[in-house]
């Protein structure tokens, strides 16, 4: 089990899609895609403007033969349609909130007027969702969105793929994040998620058990500014308050020694349990 890093730890940019993978390089799929085109000398419908494939050959040039099975084409096809910003994780539809730029690029965000909507049942589309606060338990209990979950824990998180929440309506849940600021440790735990979502359903690409999460934007702080008719108690434990500095401590302590070795004896769990 780790904990992650605190929000006021650092500023770091995670360059990652939501699989996880670095968004200023291919990925491995593109990197077969590129390779998939070129040394079979054909160009891509993107490529062509005409949505169809146009053979370069030369009947002169001897090219390699490069064998790709079925199952790799339809892999590479399914990865440039998942490509498309606008649709969830699974490439099965549009996402159902709106979204604004955040300072994650490959996360998509949400305002706090949207998700009071959410709460407040304004959004007749969504039949499930969870909001999963990614504070320290002293933070959470000191206030927290109304109906959100304590999720600080690699362990709490990866709960929620051991046993998932059901499905309403044929809708598969929605995942909200947050934290403090939203700056660090919620972004890592829903592209903690969106890995090991897919690790696990690696047999049924792009099939996911949560293909739609947001971030919050700017998180708990920014929402109690506004909606604090929305937390419970309507109070606002900032993660350095004073009063707290020892559970700080303790928690900071837990973290530095778990990257050096595998975690075991004590571990840290949220003061609320996931029940769903």
């Amino acid at each position: 089990m780790r904990l992650f890093e605190d929000d006021e730890d650092t500023r770091m940019s995670w360059d990652c899609d939501d699989d996880g993978f670095n968004v200023d390089s291919p990925s491995l799929s593109e990197q077969s895609e590129s390779r998939f085109y070129q040394q079979s000398g054909r160009l891509s419908d993107d490529d062509s403007g005409l949505g169809m494939e146009i053979d370069m050959k030369d009947d002169d040039d001897e090219q390699p033969e490069i064998a790709f099975n079925e199952d790799e084409i339809l892999r590479l096809a399914m990865h440039k349609h998942l490509g498309d910003p606008d649709l969830i994780g699974d490439g099965s539809m549009g996402h159902k909130l709106p979204t604004i730029p955040g300072k994650h690029h490959d996360l998509k965000s949400i305002t706090p007027e949207t998700l009071s909507e959410v709460i407040q049942g304004g959004r007749g589309d969504v039949n499930r969702y969870a909001i999963l606060d990614c504070r320290y338990p002293y933070e959470y209990d000191g206030g927290h969105i109304v109906g959100a979950r304590n999720v600080c824990t690699e362990d709490d998180l990866l709960a929620l793929l051991d046993v998932p929440m059901a499905s309403s309506g044929g809708q598969r849940p929605i995942l909200i994040f947050h934290c403090e600021f939203s700056s660090e440790r919620a972004p890592k735990l829903c592209r903690l998620l969106r890995r090991s979502d897919r690790k696990v359903n690696s047999d049924h690409y792009p099939f996911l058990i949560y293909p739609e999460v947001y971030i919050l934007d700017g998180g708990y702080s920014n929402f109690f500014r506004t909606h604090e008719d929305f937390c419970e108690p309507q109070t606002y434990i900032p993660m350095l308050h004073k009063d707290y500095a020892s559970e700080l401590r303790d928690f900071r302590d837990f973290r530095r020694k778990s990257k050096s070795r595998p975690s075991k004896g004590k571990r840290f769990q949220s003061s609320l349990r996931l029940q769903f």
